[in-house]
């Protein structure tokens, strides 16, 4: 991780004690893996309705670019024959997209050229479902459930009572973004769509530890994935290993938030993509244009899953993967925490 969690004399949001973090764990595995199967008998009943679409198609690399890389560039007309129905958003969205992204309680939230993609993928495809994983205050969430009133949301964020003992707790970095969208209890996580009624009833709340995750039924159920939860490799690693056997069985669309954003902060995410194309062979689509040509240049990765990827198959691959990262990221700091006692 990009640092070590703060004690709990330090963090705000800490309310767990190192004697009561193991019944602390073993509770929310139970209380999210009950909800998870609420919500898929939610997202089951709406799936019975048979919704009128056509079923997206796979992307051929070779129709994209003509050689092979990990990390296709896609502009604007790329992106139109990859999704069916993609507009490019206009400048008044952009606008509107990037003043919302500056205020306070959306501090962290997907920069307006990012929002602005998932929000045209949203309108051209109207998923009956999708699934976001980092809640945080409910964003994009909200987003989601505005643009397409006949899409049920369902998305997951860390309870704060795990935030120091869960497989995949959040480094340094996550817990200053929590504490400053001011998210200090776990009713205030994802506050934006339970304010609005037009939302509140299609926005389906999961708190649990995404690295323990159990998808249950909810397994092939998703059109939409959003990855926008902790940063680090095994973090991302795991939420793109979910993601992906979350997709639905005629095939769906990931974006992945902060991908090839520059920041040291972020590198977890490029190499959790990068290694999800490795593995799997899924090509990703960063929007951007080509050289010296105008146009959305977004910090997304847009992965674009065909109905006949094996979803379960590359799902436990890169779980397997994440766990590596993260058996190998605790043995590093294992042995810090030696030497500094030393």
């Amino acid at each position: 991780m990009s640092g070590a969690s703060p004690s709990s004399s330090s963090n705000p949001l800490n309310s767990v004690s190192p004697e009561t973090s193991q019944p602390a764990v073993e509770k929310w595995q139970n209380i999210t893996n009950e909800r998870v199967e609420v919500v898929a008998g939610i997202v089951a009943r709406h799936l019975e309705k048979n919704w009128d679409r056509d079923v997206l198609s796979a992307i051929d690399p070779n129709t994209v670019l003509p050689f092979a890389t990990p990390i296709l560039p896609a502009n604007e007309a790329v992106l139109a024959r990859a999704i069916p129905g993609y507009v490019p958003p206009t400048p008044e969205l952009l606008e509107e997209l990037t003043e919302y992204a500056k205020a306070t309680e959306n501090y962290g939230t997907a920069p307006g050229e990012a929002a602005a993609v998932i929000v045209q993928i949203v309108r051209a495809l109207k998923p009956e479902t999708a699934f976001v994983f980092g809640t945080a205050r409910g964003r994009i969430e909200h987003l989601i459930a505005q643009e397409s009133e006949h899409t049920e949301v369902v998305t997951i964020d860390l309870p704060t009572e795990l935030l120091d003992v869960a497989r995949g707790k959040p480094d340094s970095n996550n817990i200053r973004y929590r504490v400053n969208i001011g998210v200090a209890t776990d009713e205030q996580i994802g506050d934006i769509f339970r304010a609005d009624p037009a939302t509140a009833g299609r926005v389906h709340q999961i708190l649990g530890d995404s690295f323990t995750l159990s998808l249950g039924s909810l397994a092939g159920t998703m059109r939409l994935v959003v990855v926008d939860g902790n940063h680090s490799l095994p973090n991302s690693l795991m939420d793109l290993a979910n993601a992906i056997g979350l997709i639905h069985p005629d095939g769906g669309i990931i974006v992945v938030d902060d991908f090839k954003k520059g920041s040291p902060l972020n590198l977890g995410v490029d190499a959790a993509v990068v290694l999800t194309n490795q593995m799997t062979g899924l090509p990703v689509l960063w929007p951007c244009p080509r050289p010296k040509e105008a146009g959305l240049q977004a910090c997304a990765a847009v992965i674009v899953v065909p109905p006949e990827l094996n979803r379960s198959q590359a799902r436990d691959l890169l779980a397997g993967r994440a766990e590596a990262f993260l058996l190998d990221e605790k043995g590093r700091e294992n042995l810090w925490d030696r030497a500094a006692r030393s």
